[in-house]
């Protein structure tokens, strides 16, 4: 395990905080293209720690199954009670969005820039538990600002857009696949046909994070996300290949007892169905990828992924010079 520093950006508190990651890999591996893995710790976007004892044992195991994995800081609300605040509770859980794609930038930098870490750029998957979980989701389907509500828009253009300015600018954030330990999504409309594979494990009687739509910390925030069971039934209705360990209780997130072991074996199984190097991968064959990226180092933009299904394109900041 080697800790890092991938980025940087401004706190709630008004300081700029350094962003380190913990890097997971297997004592004598010398493969060059591992697939990496990237954890974000729970905590309700106002504590925790990268630290935190699952994500430690999760990228343990799979550091030893051959994955490169990295465990992360990112930034969160100064007080519990700015989660109370919808504009508040917006810009931080888009400020650790923007924390998330700097780290997966920092993977596909590396690689292009002699690959020390040994990594297969194109094969990068994000995941965490509960708030980690909401960081993840989110990064990966809210692809394009223009789903948010207009409001919402506003809110995040204010803190640098999705994208922001945490680190490594110049490569693509898309993840290849996501997972969550009691996560949801602002909506499950963001999820398009062509988005990456999904794995979550939850329980039905959450309160913290609901299994379904509701507020979460126990109705107290300002607004109401789509938990694991609504992002199944999206994605299962768009044909994604998705998979949900729902369990009976109120845990949060559920991996006590043997739970925690289910879901170490069925988060290394969902992985393996969706790497390249299954040949019977179950990924959808125009799923979205950096896989034509065409990235130079140096470039002023934040990222550039094709898109199989269609032609649009957000180049941002607007106006932009050269």
């Amino acid at each position: 395990v080697a800790t890092v520093d991938f980025g940087s950006a401004v706190n709630a508190a008004g300081a700029t905080q350094i962003l380190k990651m913990d890097i997971y890999t297997a004592q004598g591996d010398t493969a060059t293209n591992r697939p990496v893995v990237i954890f974000c710790f729970g905590g309700s976007f106002v504590g925790g720690a990268r630290t935190s004892s699952e994500l430690v044992s999760f990228a343990t195991s799979l550091a030893k199954r051959g994955y490169v994995c990295a465990s992360i800081d990112y930034r969160v609300a100064a007080s519990a009670f700015d989660l109370l605040q919808e504009e508040k509770m917006v810009k931080v859980v888009f400020g650790a969005v923007q924390d998330g794609k700097a780290a997966i930038r920092y993977f596909r930098k590396d690689a292009r820039n002699g690959n020390a870490l040994g990594i297969d750029s194109t094969q990068v998957f994000i995941g965490g538990t509960s708030a980690g979980g909401i960081l993840a989701i989110n990064l990966a389907y809210v692809d394009d600002v223009n789903k948010l509500t207009t409001t919402w828009q506003t809110w995040a253009a204010q803190i640098g857009g999705l994208e922001g300015n945490s680190g490594n600018p110049g490569y693509c954030s898309q993840p290849d696949g996501v997972f969550s330990f009691a996560g949801a999504v602002g909506d499950t409309s963001y999820i398009d046909a062509n988005d990456v594979p999904f794995y979550s494990c939850h329980a039905t009687g959450d309160q913290t994070v609901q299994y379904g739509y509701g507020k979460p910390i126990n109705g107290l925030a300002p607004v109401y996300l789509y938990g694991s069971g609504d992002i199944e039934t999206r994605m299962t209705n768009l044909g994604i290949y998705n998979s949900v360990d729902t369990y009976s209780g109120a845990d949060h997130p559920p991996l006590n007892g043997t739970n925690m072991a289910t879901t170490t074996a069925n988060l290394s199984t969902f992985l393996f169905n969706i790497l390249d190097c299954n040949p019977n991968n179950l990924k959808h064959a125009d799923q979205q990828s950096c896989k034509n990226s065409t990235i130079i180092p140096g470039d002023t933009v934040s990222g550039i992924a094709r898109l199989n299904h269609d032609n649009d394109l957000t180049v941002y900041p607007n106006p932009a010079n050269n």
